[in-house]
């Protein structure tokens, strides 16, 4: 969210300016200090450190190869928004298509969807798996995503400030993703998938 002070006079205008100045370094240095929460989901079988206790959302996508169900976690300000989500893809999309196709294709959907412009898309590693952090820009906004396919488990981790905001925080978020070090979940898509496992610190 922008803010836009208007003064009918310049000294008017130059002390509302200093004003917002104040604010705002207060307002980071405040962010900065507070205590950020681990956000666990038992469901997705990982946890996250967020600002806040996230709200939720779940939308179910119709698709050629079957029904997707998104669960979305986000917390926001107004110079911060992080969202963790993660889908459980159908199995033949997984197997016909591959990772890295998978990786591409959402980079796209996503870009497509913020209509951003790719400032990298590289390789990162995550609790042993091969995953994409992808960088964007929009005229307004600065943002990252971690794609991590796990299984036939797609996560989506992203981190977005206003252009020119503080970008740390988005790594403060992105670099504490783990997944759960137990036996977790029965795949929606797949009766004779019973459960799925993953190992923390691979």
């Amino acid at each position: 969210m922008l803010l836009r002070l208007k003064g009918g006079h310049m000294k008017i205008t130059f002390i509302s300016s200093v004003v917002m100045a104040v604010f705002l370094f207060v307002g980071d240095a405040y962010c900065a200090k507070a205590k950020w929460q681990e956000f666990l989901s038992d469901d997705g079988n990982f946890s996250v450190m967020m600002p806040g206790h996230p709200s939720r959302q779940k939308n179910v996508d119709a698709t050629r190869v079957g029904h997707i169900a998104e669960n979305i976690y986000t917390w926001k300000s107004d110079d911060l928004t992080v969202t963790a989500e993660y889908s459980d893809l159908p199995g033949v999309a997984v197997f016909l298509g591959g990772h890295v196709a998978i990786y591409k294709r959402s980079r796209n959907a996503f870009l497509e969807n913020v209509q951003g412009a790719e400032i990298a898309f590289d390789p990162i590693t995550v609790e042993g798996y091969d995953g994409r952090e992808l960088v964007y820009k929009t005229p307004m906004l600065f943002g990252k995503v971690l794609f991590l396919l796990v299984h036939e488990r797609l996560y989506v981790m992203q981190g977005v400030v206003p252009s020119g905001g503080n970008k740390t925080r988005i790594d403060q978020f992105l670099r504490t993703f783990r997944l759960l070090n137990k036996v977790q979940i029965n795949h929606p898509n797949r009766k004779h998938r019973n459960r799925w496992k993953t190992t923390q610190g691979l």
